[in-house]
């Protein structure tokens, strides 16, 4: 038996760059852990990088004479508030990977419900429980008639 089939060619679409941009980056971000650990490693480069600055503005009050009045206390402002800003990214960072990490552990999917099986499922998910099983005090209904 021949069958003859034709089917129109597929017109393809040309591809701008931004969709290609876009797919890729969602594909980099929803793969892998390595955008977000970059995130916390920078946020954690900023915290120090602007603890040394402080202690180079420190060391400039103390040392030079001549400072720019003003300049010590809204550099040690600008840098305590880049540091704490770095910070609270650094632990937010740290938060999405860890309940990323909790939410992947589970398995990749969930029994909805078997159609097919050796195992007969039908008595597990009627409300009945085993005598033998249930404790002494309790009374046992096991939904047959007496």
């Amino acid at each position: 038996m021949n069958l003859s089939y034709r089917a129109p060619p597929r017109l393809t679409q040309r591809r701008l760059l931004r969709d290609s941009l876009d797919r890729g980056a969602f594909l980099l971000v929803s793969t892998t852990r390595a955008p977000l650990r970059m995130v916390t490693t920078l946020s954690m480069f900023g915290a120090f990088a602007n603890l040394a600055y402080s202690g180079y503005v420190i060391a400039i009050w103390a040392f030079k004479k001549d400072v720019a009045p003003g300049w010590v206390t809204l550099s040690l402002q600008q840098s305590g508030m880049f540091f704490l800003i770095s910070v609270v990214l650094l632990v937010l960072g740290e938060y999405i990977l860890h309940m990323s990490s909790v939410t992947n552990d589970g398995p990749l999917y969930h029994v909805g419900q078997e159609f097919t099986s050796a195992k007969v499922t039908r008595r597990e998910k009627l409300n009945v429980e085993d005598a033998s099983m249930a404790p002494r005090h309790l009374e046992v209904h096991t939904g047959r008639a007496a």
